[in-house]
């Protein structure tokens, strides 16, 4: 049976209820023959001690984590005074929260200012151990990324560019190219292509015969993984071309939340809808779901088995509605991009077991979550738990679209959009890139129908989840 996108979403609102588990209101409960044992950094390599549940004997089950994932604070706005309605402020400022950079004395970020080799030489050693503090890795092997800073490779092409001179002081800083900023991050941050996609993708750039040899899988890499975006009647990259302060902030960004270095908290304030002519369904209906308090969210997120972590296991495909485990949460190769998923939320930045891919996920998408409460509460959308459940997985399945979802989801409403359709709408469009007007989907190769019938699947999972557990 083929169902539309909005057939699928009345489907899943219509469906008969399974008998709810036995949960009157969101609980947090540990199993009854939970012992907890405390697992030290020496055990994790973890910066931090975990909790577990210790199996029952030594021949039992390993130790699944607890329900004590602990939600990190977003820390505080970082503002620049000379960004004002610039498209690339989100992304300079969620860098800034992160400490990828500080704002000076002046506030000022100089946004058209050339890159020096020395400014991202440093953003790149901290984009490092960011990720290497957000990745399960030895825990001595995430104190020595922190004193090897001279591990940043940083290839040169062709003639060494000078910055603009405004002092003698700064006169011979040389600064980066733009072929010089893709390749340094495609090398640092790991990102890489399938076989698949090395046959399939092609390289078409109108200055191709710039860009060298040696560089040009990378530059491919970068434009596989929607880091760079040529212009669809303009394709060029503009490789000798000093890359800017603003560029090379977008790039890092990108490239840190593709590679798992970063978790997706820039929030674009302007969405991706723009003029497009989108057709409402007249008998479209309100959701019935409650207000998502900070605190409901926090239970709903507390643990790998709490109902939101649940519902978008649903929508990723690896879990059931009672809680159970398909075999995709045990591993499997996305779809999209090759890479191998794991746990609940088809993890891929190097867990080793589900059930740590599961924790690492909760705290990024907790991260995310706050963004965006963070974004409605300035703007006064009363969000409700389907609205905001609908984002964090957005998010997890496409965090560089997921910004864009909040600012269309309030353009929408302002159209008199209502329901699941608004939601549906705001989450497709978030894949058109607003600074090209482009469609970037890649993993459904950017065809519109199976974008929209893949967001419409997942969120009838998502409200099925919830209203089995009586979220609503």
């Amino acid at each position: 049976m083929s169902l539309s996108p909005f057939a699928l979403l009345a489907f899943a609102a219509t469906s008969p209820q399974v008998t709810p588990a036995q949960m009157p209101e969101v609980a947090i409960q540990l199993p009854d023959n939970c012992q907890v044992v405390e697992l030290t950094p020496a055990h994790t390599g973890r910066a931090d001690s975990i909790f577990v549940c210790a199996p029952e004997s030594s021949d039992g089950p390993v130790p699944v984590l607890g329900n004590n994932i602990e939600i990190p604070e977003l820390q505080e706005s970082v503002e620049f005074a000379d960004l004002n309605d610039r498209w690339e402020r989100p992304y300079i400022e969620a860098l800034a929260r992160q400490g990828i950079f500080s704002a000076p004395e002046d506030s000022q970020f100089n946004p058209d200012a050339p890159l020096t080799e020395s400014e991202f030489r440093g953003w790149l050693e901290n984009s490092l151990v960011l990720r290497a503090q957000n990745n399960p890795r030895p825990t001595e092997d995430i104190e020595a990324a922190k004193d090897e800073k001279s591990s940043v490779r940083l290839e040169q092409f062709g003639k060494t560019l000078l910055g603009k001179a405004e002092s003698e002081a700064v006169k011979r800083q040389p600064v980066v190219s733009r072929l010089e900023a893709v390749v340094a991050l495609v090398e640092n941050l790991e990102l890489s292509l399938t076989p698949e996609q090395k046959e399939k993708a092609t390289l078409n750039l109108r200055d191709l015969d710039r860009v060298p040899e040696v560089a040009r899988e990378r530059v491919l890499t970068s434009i596989v993984h929607e880091i760079v975006v040529p212009d669809t009647e303009n394709p060029t990259l503009y490789p000798n071309f000093a890359v800017t302060r603003a560029d090379a902030a977008v790039l890092l960004y990108k490239s840190m939340v593709k590679g798992g270095g970063l978790a997706p908290i820039a929030i674009d304030v302007k969405g991706s809808i723009g003029d497009a002519q989108i057709e409402r369904d007249p008998n479209a209906q309100p959701i019935d779901s409650p207000v998502a308090t900070s605190e409901l969210m926090a239970q709903l997120f507390a643990s790998p088995d709490s109902p939101g972590v649940i519902a978008l296991g649903m929508a990723e495909g690896t879990r059931t509605a009672d809680g159970g485990k398909t075999s995709a949460y045990w591993g499997h190769t996305d779809p999209g991009n090759g890479k191998h998923n794991m746990g609940t939320f088809s993890f891929q930045h190097g867990a080793r077991t589900p059930e740590e891919a599961d924790f690492l996920q909760i705290q990024r998408l907790m991260l995310f979550t706050a963004a965006l409460q963070d974004y409605a509460q300035a703007n006064r959308m009363n969000l409700s738990v389907v609205e905001l459940v609908a984002g964090i997985d957005l998010a997890n399945q496409a965090p560089l679209a997921a910004q864009h979802y909040l600012a269309n989801l309030q353009q929408l409403k302002a159209r008199g959009f209502t329901g699941m359709e608004a939601i549906l709408e705001a989450r497709a469009y978030s894949y058109i890139n607003p600074a090209t007007g482009r469609l970037e989907a890649s993993g459904f190769s950017n065809n519109w129908a199976w974008l929209r019938y893949d967001q419409a699947r997942r969120l009838a999972a998502i409200r099925y989840a919830l209203d089995y557990y009586g979220v609503r």
